[in-house]
């Protein structure tokens, strides 16, 4: 995912990245989002609607250390992984859905794709970027 990709999403859902600079032994967001920019969008609904139940959880009392955070969002065999501390129920089917949903995402553009492997490698991708590999 490129820079402005992670601004947006940082700048849109500031509860839920707040741990981002920690370092590596405390939050692995500092390497940002380890995954290509086909899946911003993907990313971004998901960001937008686990800030908005941190917001709601937020107004309602909840200490800002039992808020949720993302801990990693990565591509791990072909699919999304999003990895959050502080995980509740109530958002843990969204991520459940996101990471199904991204296995038809192809990650380099954004388009229709479906989960390949090629050399051992897993990856998502339509024809077109499946053919660059």
């Amino acid at each position: 995912m490129n820079e402005a990709q992670q601004k947006e999403i940082f700048e849109k859902c500031p509860i839920l990245y707040r741990n981002r600079n920690l370092g590596p032994e405390q939050n692995l967001m500092c390497f940002g989002f380890e995954c290509g920019p086909g899946w911003f969008d993907l990313i971004f609904e998901l960001s937008v609607a686990i800030e908005a139940i941190a917001q709601r959880m937020q107004a309602e009392g909840t200490e800002e250390n039992r808020l949720p955070y993302a801990m990693q969002v990565k591509e791990k065999f072909g699919e999304l992984r999003f990895y959050v501390g502080n995980e509740y129920h109530e958002f843990s089917n969204l991520i459940e859905a996101a990471e199904s949903r991204s296995e038809e995402i192809c990650e380099e553009c954004g388009k229709p794709g479906s989960l390949r492997k090629k050399d051992g490698w897993y990856s998502t991708a339509c024809d077109a970027c499946f053919e660059k590999y």
